[in-house]
């Protein structure tokens, strides 16, 4: 669509430019630049969903905006955009490894990185099914020109191949 709306304002010829309207002008100056942010987002989204870690961006609110195919695939649900920052640990099903517990929501390197701090743990388990993932996660924030977190963005990361080959390091050590 937006690849189309430019290909049509560029077959505008330059004498007929100069008769459109100032306003018209501006019109389709806008509707061109709108078209070519729009294709630069879907874009963007297309290198964070070809990453090869999962990636989830979080608003001021603490709330999950953004979460790409991996990430997805590694917490399980479906629409983790509707969730509250205290549902998280339980709706996720992330436990504090070695435990039953669930992970405290304030602990989450998310939650820490919207208090302005960049947390990363690798601590994590996610119960799906029959399946335990253990997960690395890291958690940056972002902020605005006067200082304030405005964004999380936080990347996880399947490590349970590495949990377990260290498992059965202790164990060849002990």
């Amino acid at each position: 669509m937006a690849d189309q709306l430019i290909n049509l304002i560029r077959q505008v010829s330059a004498a007929d430019w100069a008769e459109l309207p100032e306003t018209v002008k501006r019109l389709l100056e806008t509707l061109t630049a709108i078209a070519s942010l729009s294709e630069r987002e879907d874009r963007l989204l297309q290198f964070l969903d070809a990453t090869p870690v999962g990636i989830a961006i979080y608003d001021q609110s603490g709330r999950i905006i953004y979460l790409n195919q991996l990430g997805h695939a590694l917490v399980g649900v479906e629409r983790p955009l509707e969730l509250s920052p205290k549902e998280l640990s339980s709706v996720f099903k992330v436990y504090r490894e070695g435990t039953r517990s669930l992970y405290p929501p304030q602990e989450l390197p998310s939650a820490r990185a919207m208090a302005g701090v960049m947390a990363w743990a690798d601590d994590l388990q996610v119960y799906r099914d029959d399946t335990v993932l253990s997960l690395e996660v890291k958690a940056t924030p972002i902020f605005d020109q006067q200082g304030n977190v405005v964004y999380a963005v936080a990347t996880l990361q399947d490590i349970s191949d590495r949990k377990r080959q260290q498992l059965e390091q202790q164990t060849i050590d002990n």
